[in-house]
Order: C-alpha cells, then structure tokens, then sequence
C-alpha cells in the first residue's frame, strides 16, 4: 500500500517507486547536512603542544657564512652557490645560497666585479623611474614629483 502526501502537491503525480525515492534521498541529504554542520562547529581536534627548536651542536668549530672566513672557504662556497643557481636553472626550481659575511678588503678574493652601484657621483635615477613608467608600474604624475625631488637631492621629503 501507497501512502500519499496530501499536503505535497510535487508527490500527486509521481508512483510509490518515485515516493520511496525521494524520501530516502531528502533522509540522507538531511544526515549529510547534519554531519557537516556539526564537523564545522565544533571545533577540530586538541591543539598541538608548543614546538622547540634544536640548538647547534656542541662540538661546532666553524658557523658557515661567519666573518672568520679563510680564502679557499670563500671561493668553495662561491662555488657551491654557483652550482646550486645552475642546478636550480637548469631543473626550474629555486636555490638558497649560503650566506657569506663580505670580509674585509685586505682578505677578499680577487674577483671581477661588474655591477656599478649607484652613489652620489653616478647616481642616475631618472632612468629608473622612467622605466617603472614605461612598464606602467608608476604614473606620470608621481614620477615627474620623484624627479623633482631628485633634481632638489630632498633627502628627508
């Protein structure tokens, strides 16, 4: 026997099959719902305990990147990050180097240095802020402010 919802007029036209149905799916639907909501506010499991660091070992001679750094240390661990920038290029991934203390004039090796650092004799900012322009990093307006500026060397503006 066919129970009818009379107060359900979607339920008139459809067999006890299509009944039986749509009760079972709306009673799941409703335990779904139920489980969710109570997963959502209640909260998760028990906070993990306070994490700890490890310390350096004791028996530590040398601290990499320290300012005690003999020349062949200096050149191995330029090569070191040498070859972790060309590994990194060659499989697409990243490499962090080792950072180095730069030593004092006297101990560094001799190297080619070809980056002209910007001072007050060759500083030239006008073509940087041109290309942020150009890029449309900056607007016009702000750079032709940031060249006044730098032609007036307002140092605390």
């Amino acid at each position: 026997m066919a129970f009818k919802l009379p107060g359900l007029k979607f339920f008139s036209g459809t067999n006890a099959k299509s009944r039986v149905f749509v009760l079972l799916a709306s009673f799941v639907g409703v335990a779904v719902l139920i489980y969710v909501s109570m997963r959502l506010l209640t909260g998760g499991a028990a906070p993990t305990g306070p994490s700890r660091v490890a310390g350096a070992p004791t028996g530590l001679q040398s601290i990499p990147g320290s300012k005690q750094l003999s020349p062949e240390y200096y050149r191995t661990l330029e090569q070191a990050n040498a070859q972790a920038v060309r590994q990194a290029q060659i499989s697409g991934g990243s490499a962090v180097p080792t950072l180095i203390n730069t030593p004092a004039p006297q101990e560094a090796p001799s190297q080619n240095c070809t980056i002209l650092c910007p001072n007050e004799d060759n500083a030239n900012v006008a073509d940087d802020i041109n290309a942020l322009v150009k890029a449309g990093k900056l607007s016009q307006k702000d750079a032709d402010h940031l060249l006044d500026l730098a032609k007036k060397k307002c140092v605390s503006c």
